[in-house]
This record gives C-alpha cells, sequence and structure tokens, in this order.
C-alpha cells in the first residue's frame, strides 16, 4: 500500500475511505489533527463518531489497535468548522486526499425591472431570459416573477412611468438598428478589402512572370 501524505490542517479536500467504511466520502476542511489520545481527551467516541455510521459496531474490538495508532482527523464542511464535524482515523483512508478542489458559484440574477400594473403585462421576460442563458451557457434557468413591493400613485405618475420606458424602447431600438446598418456597411468594407487583395496578389503573379520572360530575353 502506497504511503499516505498527511493533510494540512485548515486546508481542503476530497476524501476517499477504504470501502465499507467510506460513508464519509466527501469534500472535507480538515480542522485538527489528533492523536488518538488527544481524541479522546477531549471527548470523543470512535464508536459513535465512525464506526456506527458506516455499520461497524461489531468490528471495533478488531480494528481498536489500528485505531489507537492512528491519527483522527476533524474534519468539517468547507465554509463551517462547527456544522457537523466529522471524526475519522486516516487508517482508514484509501488514497492521501485530493487537494484539487476548488469552490465555484451557484449563481442566479436578480433585477428590480420596476413599476407595473399588472405581472401578466412582462411575464414574456422570463421567456427571453430563459433563451438568453440557455444559448449563452447551455443552462435553462426557472425564473420567476416576484412582487418586491407595492407602491401608491396617481395614473399621470404612473402613465409617466409608461412613456419614459417607450422612449427608453425606442431610443434602444435606434441604437441597435444603427448598430446593425454599420455592422452591414463594416461587412461590404470587409468584402471590398478582401477582393482588392486578391487583385493586388493577381497583379503581383503577373509582373513577376512579366520579370521572368524579360530576363530570359
Amino acid at each position: 500500500m502506497a504511503t499516505l501524505m498527511t493533510p494540512t490542517a485548515g486546508c481542503v479536500y476530497n476524501f476517499t475511505f477504504k470501502s465499507g467504511y467510506n460513508v464519509f466520502d466527501g469534500i472535507y476542511k480538515v480542522s485538527k489533527i489528533m492523536t488518538f489520545a488527544e481524541y479522546v481527551n477531549d471527548g470523543g467516541d470512535i464508536d459513535t463518531d465512525f464506526f456506527a455510521p458506516n455499520d461497524k459496531s461489531e468490528e471495533l474490538n478488531n480494528e481498536l489497535p489500528n485505531v489507537q495508532t492512528s491519527k483522527i482527523l476533524k474534519l468539517s464542511h468547507p465554509s463551517d468548522d462547527d456544522l457537523d464535524p466529522i471524526f475519522a482515523p486516516m487508517y482508514y483512508l484509501e488514497c492521501t486526499p485530493d487537494f484539487n478542489v476548488k469552490e465555484y458559484y451557484n449563481l442566479g440574477i436578480v433585477a428590480n425591472i420596476g413599476i407595473t400594473e399588472s405581472v401578466e403585462d412582462v411575464d414574456f421576460i422570463r421567456s427571453n431570459i430563459t433563451e438568453a442563458i440557455e444559448s449563452a451557457i447551455g443552462v435553462t434557468p426557472d425564473p420567476k416573477l416576484v412582487i418586491i413591493n407595492t407602491k401608491w400613485m396617481t395614473e399621470s405618475e404612473y402613465q409617466a412611468i409608461v412613456a419614459e420606458r417607450d422612449q427608453n424602447k425606442i431610443n434602444t431600438r435606434n441604437y441597435y438598428s444603427e448598430n446593425l446598418k454599420l455592422e452591414e456597411r463594416l461587412s461590404k468594407a470587409n468584402t471590398k478589402i478582401n477582393e482588392y487583395e486578391k487583385l493586388i496578389i493577381n497583379l503581383q503573379h503577373q509582373v513577376d512572370k512579366l520579370k521572368l520572360v524579360l530576363e530570359n530575353q
């Protein structure tokens, strides 16, 4: 069996335990490394903490010599040392804990889309968001429209908000329309440049051929 490297306290690893003792397989932070005596002095009970969860209480007497000479690892949730810590003897590790772990983010989108008279009026946004995220990153979200709060106002105040939004939509459409026109012009310009490049290359070939003819005369 390969020699196991002792993990470092304070670091996060992926732990794999021996078959039959692997109920705690997973990613943990090493909060503390103790001798068996230190573990017992702290009130530890290896049957309750490790053997019983693995359904191996009947093996405790036979395995106790191995446990007593093993380091005891206090393993915690990577973000919270006090959240359901696990105590496991290093003797039962299948291999050296893997340090190639990293925290990734489970993201959501929160956006205040302003005052509206009816939630149904903006329900179409949900499908637009779903399509945009699916095409961009391959994830199918389930966006929800929620009422953040309510606001009392007069009809004229609300209509002023609606008018401002309508103007913003026109401005946005004009922006994208101009953008599309510029992209079309750029595409045509690039096409012409490519044609000119081909023409220059052809002319250069003809010049080279003419030079060869003159040199051979």
